[in-house]
């Protein structure tokens, strides 16, 4: 498409008389737009690129970006971000670099909006916002947040940002869950695909797997199974301190979670949860291969 647009008009497209006179099929510029385009996603490294033989390869990074529409920019500045916090990164960390991604870029920081954006910060923001909400990346850390805590968002233009966010959020987030994965990150990439399911489900992984049926039960459940003095001494998880009410009788589960007359409702929902449980032998076979 864009070789015919040059021919039809090469001025609109930066093509001077003289280099249409010595080129009058464009087919040497056409080849050149193509080589720089294979040199630059070469060096970030979407493709493999052998200039002396003209061959492309693709590469699992350029595979997913692919799939999951993602910009060369974005994957430049995930190569980037992510060396640095290589080892041990946050979700802090994580959620930071899937905010500087270049689809995001398109979010305004309105000075009218600041006030309402750090009252949002300080409300609704678990993970620490580590850019200022002055720039789109804080900006759009503040309103994910937001948008995963069910906060509410009085302003209008927060509120079609937040939505744009939203709509892009999880695909960002998938999309780098399986970069990490290819690269053999699992760490991060466990935290990534958490990411994911909390912007899909829009509660916390740290939360209650029961909001899923917050239609159905009352605030209070949520409030006495996220309590951290109720949670046991070797550690609070959500999913089996949810599964280990089935192990109790009605009237115990209500009078912990404060709904007397819930109790059995309460256990039905924890039924609906999916459990898999799953057992497999290891075997190594290289440094770097498990069979």
């Amino acid at each position: 498409y864009l070789h015919v647009r040059m021919c039809k008009n090469p001025l609109a497209y930066g093509i001077a008389a003289k280099q249409h006179e010595s080129d009058p099929t464009l087919r040497g510029r056409s080849r050149e737009l193509a080589v720089e385009a294979a040199k630059l996603l070469d060096e970030r490294k979407m493709v493999r690129y052998n200039p002396e033989s003209g061959n492309l390869a693709v590469t699992n990074l350029g595979r997913v970006a692919s799939i999951f529409y993602i910009r060369n920019q974005s994957v430049a500045t995930f190569n980037e971000m992510m060396e640095k916090k290589r080892v041990s990164p946050t979700d802090a960390d994580l959620l930071h670099i899937m905010c500087c991604a270049d689809e995001f870029e398109n979010l305004r920081v309105r000075p009218e909006e600041l006030d309402e954006v750090d009252q949002i910060k300080k409300e609704a923001c678990p993970l620490e916002s580590l850019a200022p909400v002055e720039e789109f990346s804080g900006k759009c850390n503040v309103l994910l947040q937001a948008y995963i805590s069910k906060s509410r968002i009085s302003s209008f233009t927060l509120i079609s940002d937040t939505n744009y966010i939203a709509s892009n959020a999880g695909r960002v987030a998938r999309a780098l869950f399986e970069m990490c994965l290819k690269s053999g990150n699992a760490g991060a990439a466990l935290k990534f695909l958490r990411l994911a399911k909390s912007i899909d489900h829009r509660f916390w992984w740290f939360q209650s797997p029961l909001r899923a049926f917050e239609h159905d039960l009352k605030k209070n459940v949520f409030v006495a199974l996220e309590d951290s003095k109720v949670a046991s001494e070797g550690g609070y998880n959500t999913f089996e301190r949810a599964v280990s009410l089935l192990d109790m009788e009605p009237n115990e589960v209500g009078q912990l979670c404060r709904c007397f007359k819930d109790g059995a409702l309460i256990q039905k929902c924890v039924r609906m949860l999916p459990r898999v449980e799953v057992s497999c032998t290891v075997h190594p076979i290289t440094k770097s291969t498990l069979r």
